[in-house]
Formats: C-alpha cells, structure tokens, sequence
C-alpha cells in the first residue's frame, strides 16, 4: 500500500470514528426520555443490547453468507470465547452503571466522566498490549482529564445533598467498564485478525444482552413489559448509539490504539451537553465551556 493509499485509508477510519462519537453523543437524551417514561436504568440497558443485537445477527449473517457464517462457527475457539465474553461483561457493566448515574447527576457531567476512560485504557494497554504513549498521546490524556473535571465542576459545586457525586461515581466505574471492552476489541483485532467486526460486535451484545436481562429477570421481571411510552427512544438507542455508532467505534478500535479512540470519544460530552442544553434546557457554564475546548485540544493532538 502506498502513503497516499495509507493517508487515505486512515482518514477513513478517522470520519468512521468521528460519525461513531457523533451518533453516540444522542444516547444520553434518548436515555432521559426512557427514564422519564418510566423504564428503569437496567432495563433500559438491556432492552437496548437485545434490540442491538436482534438488528445485527441478520446483518451480519447478510454480508458474510449463511455457509461462510457457519464457516466460522467452527473457528470460533476458547480464545475468542474468553474474549467475547470479556467483552460483553465489561460492555454490560458499563451500561448499568453509567445509565444509573444519569438518575442522579446532570448530562454533562454523566458523560464526562464516563468518557474519561483514556486514561484507564492508556494504562491497561501500556500494561496489557505493550503500547506505550508518546508525548503528546500522555498530554491529550492529561488535558482530557482536567477537561473531564471542568465539565463536571458544576454539580460538585451545586448539590449540596450530593446525589451528584453518587451519579459521578457511577460514571466513572462505567468508564473503568468501558476501558474493559476497548481493549477486549482490540486483542481480537490482534489475535484473530481474520475475525469479520459484524461477527464480533454480534456476539459481545449478545452477551451483554444476556447478562443483564437475567439481572432484571430476577429484580423487576422481563425487560420487554415495559410501558409502551418507552419503546421509541429505546429502539432509537439500539439503532443509533448501539448498532451504528458502537459499531463503528469497534471498527475503529481495530485500526487504531485504543487510546486514540478513548480520547476520541471524549467529544461524546460536547455533543451530548450541547443536546441536553437545547431539548433538556440544562444549563450551561464557563467551567464546562471551557472543558469542551480542553476536549477539542485532546482530540487535536492525538490525531
């Protein structure tokens, strides 16, 4: 391939990245939306893995072939298991926690800190999949980190009965979740490059979707009795933030390091903020403006 074929490849799978993050700046509103018509976090984590996942079986058994899927059925060994299985448990915690947060803590927030996950990944794949940080790489990752803080600034200083800092702490566990599942994806790309991304991402959903419709089996019952006023925004959670912009973060995932990826995703808060200040009228403030600038600097220099 020549640096011209190269540049280009890479600019693709940067626009794929950035349409991902896009697309997954919604999930927060539609998430709200469920809450208020009176679907509970767990369930609406799990109603949105399942939906994800009933979407992309036929996808991807489309685009491969029935004979080729089956193909690789039989390739599919105790190595890609252990980690599907990592990843989908790693990808169904996240959920959980972070859609538990947005009951106690304001949007902005929720979604800054459980993209603050460069950091947890950084580490894990320095430790994990020996990729070291240059320079810039460890400063975008610092200035994600006081950006992270600075969106969150507000409920630290406004909630003096401290629900806030609960929803905040969830959000963070989410991001520690999420790091989990990045770098699950990332050790399939490496191992088993010849693995299809639908296959892949097929398969982690519907674990997570296992897990935690077990969980709410046995605490609120069936996830699919919930009240028709929640339907739309969850369908709308599982074809948008899940099947298009998870999946294409996972693509991106196997073409990047995750830690690009993970300070990629960190314009999810901007997005998200800016959403929730023109549906939600959640307010916006100088310390948060000013930590969706660090964001855009982070993103910068990773690049």
């Amino acid at each position: 391939m020549s640096e011209d074929d190269a540049a280009s490849a890479r600019l693709r799978v940067w626009i794929a990245l950035l349409l991902g993050v896009a697309v997954v700046s919604t999930a927060a509103l539609l998430i709200r939306w469920a809450l208020q018509a009176g679907a509970l976090p767990m369930e609406i984590a799990a109603a949105r893995l399942c939906l994800a996942a009933l979407v992309m079986w036929p996808i991807a058994l489309w685009t491969s072939g029935l004979r080729a899927s089956g193909d690789l059925l039989q390739r599919f060994d105790r190595s890609l298991l252990r980690w599907t299985m990592l990843a989908g448990s790693s990808l169904a915690a996240h959920f959980a926690l972070w859609i538990s947060s947005l009951d106690y803590t304001s949007v902005a927030s929720s979604v800054a800190l459980v993209t603050t996950n460069p950091i947890w990944v950084a580490f894990a794949a320095w430790l994990w999949l020996g990729e070291k940080p240059g320079p810039r790489v460890w400063l975008a990752i610092v200035l994600s980190m006081i950006a992270s803080l600075l969106i969150s600034w507000k409920d630290l200083q406004t909630d003096p009965a401290h629900t806030g800092l609960w929803g905040n702490l969830l959000a963070l566990l989410g991001a520690m979740a999420m790091s989990g599942y990045m770098l699950a994806a990332k050790a399939v790309q490496q191992q088993r490059p010849d693995w299809p991304l639908l296959h892949y991402v097929a398969a982690v959903y519907s674990f997570a979707a296992l897990i935690l419709s077990v969980l709410v089996g046995f605490s609120t019952g069936p996830w699919w009795q919930l009240s028709l006023a929640a339907w739309p925004a969850l369908l709308l959670l599982a074809l948008g933030p899940q099947v298009i912009g998870h999946t294409l973060i996972n693509h991106a995932v196997r073409r990047l390091s995750p830690t690009i990826v993970a300070i990629a995703i960190l314009g999810e808060p901007i997005g998200a903020a800016l959403l929730a200040w023109f549906m939600l009228g959640e307010s916006l403030v100088a310390t948060q403006l000013a930590g969706f600038a660090l964001v855009l600097v982070a993103v910068l220099l990773a690049r």
